[in-house]
């Protein structure tokens, strides 16, 4: 895989597009920057183009909830829950997009679905929330997560 400009360049990391653009890598020991062969690069940036496509398996076949961290007691470790209303959700998949560990798009309605309620970190979940242009994805506690 070959880019000639930034532009055509993938999304990744910003190291990479450092090293990509400069082929220069510091080097952690002495502070002295090490060239990059082009090849080396290649390498380098098809390494982080890959991995940025990896997605968890989501579990379909059960909800949510059915798969929460408990404490000793068997009560949720978390105090909040992500839930989609599904009937309201339009299918953007700009959620699935953002937090890959959370949401999945559902396939027979196309609409976007939790499998994971501590798959990504809080941040991401909410930039998924608030990227959501009907806002059909919520906090619920985990009683309403239960009975939905």
């Amino acid at each position: 895989r070959s880019y000639s400009r930034i532009e055509e360049s993938p999304p990744m990391a910003s190291v990479a597009a450092i090293a990509w653009s400069s082929s220069l890598l510091p080097h952690r020991q002495s502070g002295a920057a090490l060239r990059m062969s082009s090849s080396d690069r290649e390498g380098l940036l098809d390494a982080l183009w890959d991995s940025s496509r990896e997605t968890p398996t989501a579990n379909t076949a059960e909800a949510s909830h059915l798969h929460l961290e408990l404490d000793e007691d068997g009560e949720p470790l978390q105090a909040r829950f992500t839930y989609v209303d599904e009937h309201s959700c339009i299918g953007c998949t700009y959620c699935a997009t953002t937090a890959r560990g959370t949401f999945f798009m559902e396939e027979d309605h196309g609409r976007a679905r939790v499998f994971d309620q501590a798959g990504d970190s809080d941040e991401l979940v909410q930039e998924a929330i608030d990227s959501c242009p009907v806002s059909c994805i919520h906090y619920v506690s985990h009683e309403d997560l239960v009975t939905s």
